[in-house]
């Protein structure tokens, strides 16, 4: 570490006399003191050369000295700053030994780190840590508490290299101490945190992992409690993986109401960051109480400019919450506040003033609109680079907000750009990387671009926008497949290594750039640029190595967009294409068929019409204690079939539907058409048209065809299971230190599920052989042994995990039998990387969960990855439950579906027939009830 060794002093042995003094500072009385003795670094050395009059005046003064130190510290960390000034001041008189001077420059430290003072703070902490280094030497436990002082200071400075280096020193010296102890825990946070702000995401999460195991050790009242569970939350934010980051954040902020030694700006923060989740996991109305807080504690503290920012983050929840005047307000309160600082904030303040604009777009003052939206845009493009999300998104609102005053080619020619350079930086992000840089800012901001192309008559760009705004986060089997094959080092595992490596020198020369962002153009910017350039020039080297090499493997990330003229090309003469998009500006429809194109627009937005979906889904639940909800049903359906809908899609046309994450929780052909008195005189979408899903639109109409009609049948679940525990919707259901195989026992068995197996291995016509793996024999081992190339139908009838409903894990994964003891390769769970890795050549994949759960994340759309893992694997079309299924239901739904394509119906007209005919067999509503019938949905050609 060049910093310490450039500061390696030889020192002499502290003399017992002084190590005593040292050692009873804190138990000093506050008594009389003597302003005589001059302490330097010659007699420091030999403090047995001092009389002992000497001596005993020292240790007044230092005693003192040390008590308003620690006052600073206690007044600061209560908001009392005129007070702690004083104290310092005080303190500074007194004439006292280095070691208590580095004490008083560390109180210094955090007071003015507190008040956003971080050149002082950085001052003060480096005096510490200078004096710590010369007096206790390179390895002390001393020099480490004061490197993670500094290497915080310098985190908040955005000096991350400095503060890197630091943080990675005080672990080092902390390595011998109690994993429990104070500063050890204290030298991992900074550590953590520093890696986490560097991108280094992999060993933040598994350092914040390692410490929080460690908390159990200590006081539940010990500020460390919600320091570090905030960190992992934090780091877990960053990554998207915002339902386990939800876990974290809410620990923190309930150990931080009861924690001794916490600020009220530090709880603000916590408080802040869980506000973000929310508002990340598109809940506004949740999220907006937090934000509120938050500003209420940084005003407390009187930190003016994250309380402005609290106040844009809740503006923001309450604009997206439906309240529009609210969220005006709110954001012209933060840029107020910005305002009257002395020291301005200029980026925040553009920020805030970016956000006001649309605020004021939103409420017709369009002309103060635009002026405000230029002034922002102005001003983060100085801040930001070209290719950050918020200079783009700012000119993208810029763009809208021209549109909507009438100028839509000026506007449109703005937000196009903008648009597809957004596109283009968020597609060279590292494919083992889940995460979308602001998805809520560019939910926004795409939206926006929408309806710019819809006020423009663009129809090209409105399927160009729609295609990313309906992209679903199906990407965790990419992740997951990415990092098994670079353990297995093969040829593809290696690629995606080198792959990753360029990604990373990608991401480092962006972030050297966004740090030198108040540079000008010239020789010191120079360089940086070229640097960006080059790296991402050999990562777009890297990924055409990889087209090649491994055709599909980054569309499973994300698929390549296509034209509209080519979209239209591939669509059937009985077919009609629906991409449906929940935008921030209502919902967007557009239908096409292979000659027309029409777009319908509703103004129902997407916390209103989550909350219809929630409704609908209360209603189909095992054991829903509600009926139906036929009214959501039909909103529904008026949201999406518009007249100018209606008017394109004819009475028996087959519908190929793409949603955005919203609908993706419900099986269309439950929408209510029309809307009856009772479920019995109610007509179904599924009774005028024949519906499955995409994936996504880059594979429409690329079904391979079978060379023969092989049809081997291989059904799997029922697996061995001895627990009662249910599934929940979005929890982290099994929470404790048991192994994974013992978590997956303690589910539910499922009886129901071999009766299915049985009916549809038994009832499936001219099967070539039926290969049955049930109860014991339905191991993650057996499944991965089988041959599935003569595969006609491949079923799993077994429990259904979505993302982040198990553990820690974000991944979807098929319950199947757990082995006594948990291996690398066998945990009673194949996720959706596993599933993407079994080379299959199926027709037919039928995913039936007898139990399931809807996650909470934006775009956890029950089976969505576990179906596009699948398809990846070779299946040609997946059908996957949306919600437990009746057992006799599954069975019959499942076999009438597949005699019906055996004679030649289509896979969603198939599916269709077999709907109908158990619609037919109840009588009055029992079987007309979504509930029974709807689950199932085709997804794929």
């Amino acid at each position: 570490m060049a910093k310490i060794k450039n500061r390696a002093i030889p020192l002499r042995p502290l003399s017992l006399k002084l190590a005593e003094c040292l050692a009873v500072f804190c138990l000093q009385a506050d008594r009389a003191w003597s302003h005589n003795s001059v302490v330097t670094k010659d007699n420091l050395s030999n403090p047995s050369s001092l009389p002992s009059q000497e001596v005993s005046q020292l240790l007044d003064a230092n005693a003192r000295a040390q008590l308003l130190a620690q006052r600073v510290v206690e007044l600061t960390t209560l908001s009392q700053y005129d007070e702690a000034r004083a104290s310092l001041e005080e303190a500074r008189k007194i004439r006292v030994s280095l070691p208590v001077k580095a004490e008083i420059d560390l109180a210094e430290a955090f007071m003015w780190e507190k008040l956003q003072r971080t050149s002082k703070a950085a001052q003060a902490a480096q005096s510490a840590l200078d004096i710590r280094l010369h007096v206790f030497g390179t390895t002390s436990v001393q020099v480490a508490e004061a490197e993670v002082a500094l290497s915080q200071i310098f985190l908040s400075e955005s000096k991350l290299p400095q503060s890197l280096e630091l943080a990675e020193h005080a672990w080092a010296i902390t390595e011998t101490q109690n994993p429990a102890s104070d500063i050890r825990l204290r030298a991992g946070l900074a550590l953590a945190r520093t890696m986490s702000m560097m991108r280094k995401a992999e060993s933040a999460e598994k350092l914040a992992r390692d410490l929080c195991i460690i908390l159990k050790m200590i006081e539940p009242k010990n500020p460390l409690q919600s320091r570090i569970t905030n960190a992992l939350g934090y780091e877990l934010l960053l990554q998207g993986r915002t339902s386990e980051a939800l876990i974290w954040l809410r620990t923190a902020v309930d150990s931080s109401r009861s924690a001794q030694g916490i600020s009220n700006a530090e709880r603000a923060n916590f408080v802040a960051n869980l506000g973000v989740a929310l508002l990340n996991l598109d809940r506004p109305r949740d999220a907006l109480p937090f934000f509120e807080e938050a500003a209420r504690r940084f005003s407390a503290d009187k930190v003016i400019p994250a309380q402005a920012s609290a106040l844009l983050s809740a503006g923001t929840a309450a604009d997206r919450a439906g309240d529009r005047p609210r969220g005006l307000a709110l954001r012209e309160e933060g840029a107020a506040l910005l305002a009257k600082l002395p020291e301005q904030h200029p980026l925040t303040y553009a920020l805030n003033r970016f956000k006001i604009a649309q605020s004021f777009a939103h409420t017709g003052r369009l002309e103060e609109a635009e002026a405000t939206a230029a002034e922002a845009a102005k001003a983060i493009g100085k801040m930001r680079p070209p290719t950050h999300f918020q200079a783009l998104n700012s000119r993208i609102s810029l763009g809208w907000i021209k549109a909507r005053r009438g100028r839509a080619a000026e506007g449109l020619a703005e937000v196009r750009d903008a648009f597809r350079t957004s596109i283009a930086v968020n597609n060279s992000l590292e494919v083992s990387q889940n995460r979308v840089v602001g998805v809520i800012d560019n939910i926004e901001a795409f939206s926006q671009a929408l309806e710019t192309a819809v006020l423009a008559g663009d129809n090209d760009f409105a399927f160009e926008v729609l295609q990313v705004l309906v992209e679903t986060d199906a990407s965790r089997a990419a992740v997951a497949v990415t990092a098994r094959e670079q353990a297995g080092n093969s040829e593809l595992g290696l690629l995606l290594r080198r792959r990753q490596e360029a990604a990373g020198k990608l991401a480092d020369a962006d972030a050297a750039l966004l740090r030198a962002a108040g540079l000008e153009q010239g020789a010191e910017r120079a360089p940086l640029e070229k640097a960006v350039a080059d790296a991402r020039t050999v990562l777009s080297a890297l990924d055409a190595e990889l087209d090649v090499k491994s055709p599909g493997f980054r569309s499973l990330l994300r698929p390549r967009l296509v034209a509209l003229a080519e979209t239209q090309s591939r669509i059937a003469r009985d077919e009609t294409l629906l991409v449906v998009e929940e935008s921030d500006l209502g919902v967007y429809t557009m239908a096409i068929t292979l000659d027309r194109v029409a777009i319908g627009h509703s103004p129902i937005r997407r916390e209103a019409l989550r909350g219809l979906v929630r409704r609908i889904r209360a209603g189909t639940e095992n054991g829903a204690v509600v009926p139906f909800d036929v009214d959501a049903a039909h909103e529904i359906h008026e949201a999406i079939f518009t007249p100018e809908i209606r008017a394109l899609v004819p009475q028996g046309q087959r519908l190929r539907v793409v949603t955005g994450d919203i609908l993706s929780a419900l099986p269309l052909t439950l929408l209510a058409s029309r809307k009856g008195d009772t479920l019995a005189d109610t007509r179904w979408l599924v009774e005028d048209h024949a519906i499955s899903v995409l994936p996504s639109l880059a594979t429409l109409g690329q079904t391979q065809k079978r060379a023969t009609s092989r049809r081997d049948v291989i059904a799997i679940g029922a697996p061995a299971l001895g627990g009662t525990q249910a599934i929940t919707a979005g929890a982290d259901i099994f929470a404790g230190g048991e192994t994974r195989s013992a978590r997956v026992s303690r589910l539910q068995p499922l009886p129901g599920a071999a009766r299915e197996i049985e009916t549809v291995a038994n009832h499936v016509k001219r099967p070539a052989k039926a290969i049955i793996l049930a109860g014991d024999k339905a191991t993650e081992p057996a499944v991965r042994s089988l041959d599935y190339s003569q595969t006609g139908v491949l079923l799993f009838a077994t429990h259904g995990l979505v993302s982040g409903a198990f553990d820690a894990r974000s991944e979807p994964a098929l319950v199947l039998t757990p082995p006594a003891q948990d291996s690398e390769d066998n945990d009673g769970l194949l996720t959706a990387s596993e599933a993407a890795r079994l080379r299959l050549d199926a027709d037919w994949v039928i995913l039936s969960a007898c139990d399931t759960a809807a996650g909470d994340q934006p775009s956890a759309a029950g089976y969505t990855g576990l179906a596009r893992a699948f398809l990846f694997a070779g299946a040609r079309r997946v059908v996957a439950s949306h919600w437990p299924v009746r057992d006799d239901v599954a069975a019959q739904l499942s076999v009438e579906m597949l005699n019906a394509s055996a004679k030649g119906l289509s896979a969603d007209e198939a599916l269709r027939r077999a709907i109908l005919k158990v619609m037919k067999q109840g009588k009055g509503e029992q079987l007309r009830n979504p509930a029974v019938w709807a689950p199932f949905m085709v997804i794929g050609n």
